[in-house]
């Protein structure tokens, strides 16, 4: 849709056939595995030299083809916005006029990340052609390396909000209230939404990986090697509502009552 900033393969990804059942193999980034590749590649902050009033006018025409320009407030929400908010904060705000009566109104740009569990990320992206035979560990890599990014850039964001989608689903509403408010919107108006929003929809891949569990525990053991500590890499109130410590929750169990236990306090929290 923009020819800006990099697309990091994702549109652009091959359908496996009968010739070739593993295509992210041969293809670097897309679905799954984007922000797998060099940081220097992907990790765009506000010191790249596509920052400039050019690149703002075409990114933001290309946008505005889909916007509709009457509303108060305008949505770009394609995933890979979590390693480059910096690159994208700079080149929206650039030379954007504040208005005396309000403060920092030049920062027209808002960040709102709103994220998933990782096993359950990671299961919902086999749902796609690409990413159906793809290592279920390849697939969380990708999930800690946005994770990691997004919050080590959010220190430099100067309107940021992050959610949790699994404590978004529990109150709407109230949530709601609270974006609408932090965007500037009649919070009131949150109330107007017309989508409903399904509880517990992680339910479904809880069950689906204590079913790849039994004939996958070494994987298991080794996403516990790989990940256990770095998706708890900063401990503070921000990466304790996104981060889950996959050393102490993914331990393997047994079998009762026909119920698998392998991920205990995974189940809560999946």
């Amino acid at each position: 849709m923009q020819e800006v900033y990099p697309h990091f393969g994702l549109g652009k990804e091959p359908i496996g056939g009968h010739n070739n059942r593993h295509p992210w193999k041969s293809f670097h980034g897309g679905l799954g595995q984007y922000a797998l590749q060099q940081e220097a590649k992907i990790h765009l902050t506000e010191k790249s030299e596509l920052i400039t009033e050019e690149n703002q006018a075409k990114l933001l025409n290309r946008f505005g083809y889909f916007w509709n320009m009457s509303k108060p407030v305008l949505l770009e929400k394609s995933p890979p916005n979590a390693v480059i908010s910096r690159f994208l904060q700079a080149l929206i705000n650039l030379n954007v006029q504040s208005h005396e009566s309000q403060v920092n109104s030049n920062d027209v740009a808002r960040f709102l990340f709103i994220t998933r569990h990782p096993l359950a990320n990671a299961l919902a992206h086999r749902a796609w052609p690409f990413c159906r035979r793809m290592p279920l560990i390849r697939i969380v890599e990708n999930w800690v390396r946005v994770n990691e990014y997004m919050l080590q850039d959010m220190d430099h964001l100067r309107h940021v909000k992050l959610l949790k989608m699994e404590e978004f689903q529990t109150d709407p509403d109230r949530y709601l209230r609270d974006v609408f408010e932090w965007i500037g919107l009649d919070p009131d108006k949150a109330a107007n939404r017309t989508t409903l929003v399904h509880q517990n929809t992680n339910q479904k891949y809880k069950k689906r990986y204590c079913k790849w569990l039994e004939d996958h525990r070494d994987e298991h053991a080794q996403l516990e090697t790989m990940f256990g500590d770095r998706v708890m890499f900063a401990r503070n109130s921000i990466a304790d509502t996104i981060a889950m410590n996959i050393r102490t929750r993914l331990h393997v169990g047994k079998k009762q009552n026909g119920c698998c236990l392998a991920l205990t306090a995974l189940i809560d929290d999946i």
